[in-house]
């Protein structure tokens, strides 16, 4: 299936986003710094609500400086920050942390899946908050478990509804790309692949997929099992595939991570 490299409305997109730009007066981590200077005067240690927040602020914040310079290492950086800090959220949820967002935050972790994919995308898959992977068909996959993925997978419809989906990412349509990988099927991962890009690019402007780190990671697990992807679209940046620039774990950190380790809800 033929796919052109740019859809229709990522024009419309960047000039949105450059819109955003001059109401902010160039302040592209705006909403970072409200976050954490929010964390800081309420004084009340709410880790679960700052890395909820922050998460969402990176992928922001990625998804605007790759529609500014497609070639910024950043956007790889920030992404890694937005599932990580996704997988802490989850972590203390897990551990019994609450705050009064919680029912803001048992929406934000039903998605925790796309915060794997984002690992996966910035080839970060070795995280200490990534826990069982036995019933986890994005693990299963990845760590090439095809047997049991493909009991996951046989559960799943072979017809999902689409009529409230927007960016195509829970499992059911993404089944027919996995079972690809799993047959390995080079041709039926490229059609099914693109199949879903063209899908989702008939959201409208606001909602586009500006980044696909579904596409990313599915590419990335493809590629283990010796598959060439041959889709190549704007939505899937060349420098989530650069083996020369990797992520300083010693540089890169959340905010507070250091101190949030040192508390007794983390244990």
């Amino acid at each position: 299936m033929k796919i052109k490299y740019k859809g229709n409305k990522w024009d419309k997109e960047v000039l949105k986003y450059q819109k955003m730009i001059n109401e902010t007066k160039g302040i592209i981590n705006k909403n970072e710094l409200y976050t954490i200077d929010k964390f800081l005067k309420d004084n009340s240690n709410d880790y679960l609500r700052l890395y909820s927040r922050l998460s969402g602020n990176y992928e922001r914040m990625a998804t605007y400086y790759y529609l500014d310079d497609i070639n910024n290492m950043d956007v790889k950086k920030y992404t890694y920050l937005s599932g990580y800090a996704m997988l802490i959220t989850k972590y203390l949820y897990e551990k019994g942390v609450r705050t009064i967002y919680n029912e803001i935050i048992e929406n934000d972790i039903s998605n925790i899946d796309y915060a794997l994919y984002q690992l996966i995308a910035v080839g970060e898959v070795d995280n200490p908050y990534i826990v069982s992977e036995e019933y986890n068909l994005i693990m299963l996959m990845y760590h090439q478990k095809y047997d049991q993925a493909k009991l996951l997978l046989e559960q799943l419809t072979d017809t999902p509804d689409e009529s409230n989906e927007i960016y195509y990412v829970n499992p059911e349509y993404l089944k027919k790309i996995y079972m690809a990988i799993i047959e390995h099927d080079e041709n039926g991962f490229n059609e099914e692949l693109a199949k879903r890009i063209k899908k989702y690019r008939k959201n409208m402007v606001g909602y586009s997929t500006i980044i696909d780190v579904v596409s990313i990671a599915l590419i990335k697990i493809a590629d283990k099992e010796g598959l060439h992807c041959t889709v190549d679209v704007i939505e899937t940046p060349k420098l989530f595939f650069n083996k020369t620039y990797e992520i300083n774990k010693d540089e890169v950190k959340l905010p507070y991570y250091d101190e949030f380790l040192s508390l007794e809800l983390h244990k």
